[in-house]
């Protein structure tokens, strides 16, 4: 992907995120204009198909909190000045409360047209900034069932995403890095929840990237920036089913024992983000006529797998 890493270049945690961005922008863009990506084989699901706790044993439920930042023990901001370039996005992540905040009983990560240049790197400026939280610090998981109840924002030019990156980088932490191989980090695959685009409203999609192929369902959705809806996504050692507002309405089911076609279990756990994207290879242009964005979460949930073996 970059040949300026070189022979010798071995990826931290954060340069496999930083080629996580690259490559799901170019999967973005391959969607976009239906390149680059595996019809959805698998049909509808009729029903869960995993075994849960009935109660979290992890959440944030924004309702009990008060109007203020958000609590840094739990989220931690994404600030590298190079993760927008990756996927030609067109503004800044900042810790600024106007950014990402708690205001009236959830979580707002809202975009603004504002000049923001990064203070320890003034190369990169932006003529928008916006916010990225996630879980990596934090709290990650195996096996489980997830879910972001939210509300997206309206205009052309967003990219909202609730979506899941390895933690433990099992597959790639201990080789070197293959320059050639453009798919290298999703050896350890990605889970993309909830993606929508604003140049497509009313249109909501899941994904899932392996080493071996991605394969992602569209559904519309034409009230989801009007109002919230429940986003979930069921991890079991048998597949992985996405949910809406309870409901199952998309299937991917183990094919092998093979990690380049199935990296999840084994001891690959996944951390949550959640981010307001704005233009780029997803998003798309940008109206002119806005200057604000906004992403509202009233919670997010994690059910514990109970295997019923």
């Amino acid at each position: 992907m970059n040949a300026e890493l070189g022979p010798n270049f071995e990826p931290s945690r954060r340069d496999f995120l930083r080629l996580a961005l690259g490559l799901s922008g170019a999967v973005a863009l391959g969607m976009m204009t239906g390149c680059d990506t595996m019809p959805d084989t698998t049909g509808e699901v009729q029903q869960p198909k995993g075994n849960f706790e009935t109660k979290t044993s992890w959440e944030q439920d924004f309702s009990t909190l008060q109007d203020g930042p958000i609590d840094q023990t739990i989220w931690t901001y994404e600030t590298d000045p190079v993760v927008p370039g990756y996927n030609q996005e067109e503004q800044g992540y900042t810790k600024n409360r106007e950014n990402v905040r708690i205001e009236g009983g959830r979580l707002i990560i809202e975009a603004h047209r504002e000049p923001y240049t990064y203070p320890d790197d003034p190369a990169h400026h932006y003529e928008i900034t916006s916010g990225w939280i996630d879980t990596r610090d934090s709290f990650t998981f195996e096996y489980g069932k997830i879910e972001a109840r939210l509300k997206l924002p309206e205009g052309k030019g967003t990219w909202p995403a609730f979506w899941m990156l390895s933690a433990n980088n099992p597959y790639t932490s201990n080789v070197k890095w293959n320059e050639s191989d453009e798919r290298f980090y999703m050896h350890d695959g990605e889970l993309d929840i909830l993606e929508a685009y604003g140049n497509s409203p009313g249109q909501i999609e899941a994904t899932v990237h392996t080493h071996a192929k991605s394969q992602e369902k569209r559904i519309m959705l034409p009230d989801s920036e009007d109002g919230f809806h429940t986003y979930g996504v069921e991890v079991t050692p048998t597949g992985i089913v996405w949910t809406l507002d309870g409901t199952p309405y998309y299937e991917v089911r183990k094919p092998s024992e093979n990690p380049d076609e199935w990296p999840f279990g084994n001891g690959n756990k996944f951390y949550a983000i959640l981010n307001l994207a704005m233009g780029g290879s997803g998003g798309g242009k940008i109206d002119s006529a806005m200057d604000t964005w906004r992403m509202e979460v009233e919670s997010i949930k994690f059910y514990d797998f109970t295997d019923p073996r």
